[in-house]
């Protein structure tokens, strides 16, 4: 397994247990009053996705090959957590801690997209 591939299923790992984090603080923050209640899901939904995106690209990257699938499937899933962040960004009335919660998991998933798209780079130059 070459470098590439190693930093890619590091970073799907980092996402799976992030998520997991994402899903269980969207139950432990406290929402503030006047804040919308789809504020307080958009961690849960970011959560989600990253675990989902985890998961699959965790077992997609032991195939070097797998990579240009792991790719278009976090960019996806990169946008929706773009949208879900900034749902919460615009209903949350600027950064609360649920944005920056989805934040930080909407950065975890850029990093696959990134990764996944080095190690199809590095396969493409062999």
């Amino acid at each position: 397994m070459t470098a590439e591939s190693k930093r890619l299923k590091i970073f799907c790992l980092i996402s799976l247990f992030y998520g997991i984090a994402e899903i269980v603080s969207g139950f432990v923050i406290k929402a503030d009053l006047g804040v919308s209640i789809l504020t307080a899901f958009a961690p849960m939904v970011t959560g989600i996705l990253s675990l989902v995106l985890g998961v699959y690209a965790a077992r997609a990257a032991n195939v070097p090959s797998n990579a240009k699938k792991i790719r278009t499937f976090a960019l996806v899933i990169t946008l929706l957590s773009c949208a879900a962040t900034g749902a919460a960004l615009y209903l949350g009335g600027g950064f609360t801690n649920f944005a920056i919660v989805c934040v930080v998991g909407t950065i975890a998933d850029l990093l696959v997209v990134t990764s996944a798209h080095q190690v199809k780079r590095a396969l493409d130059r062999v």
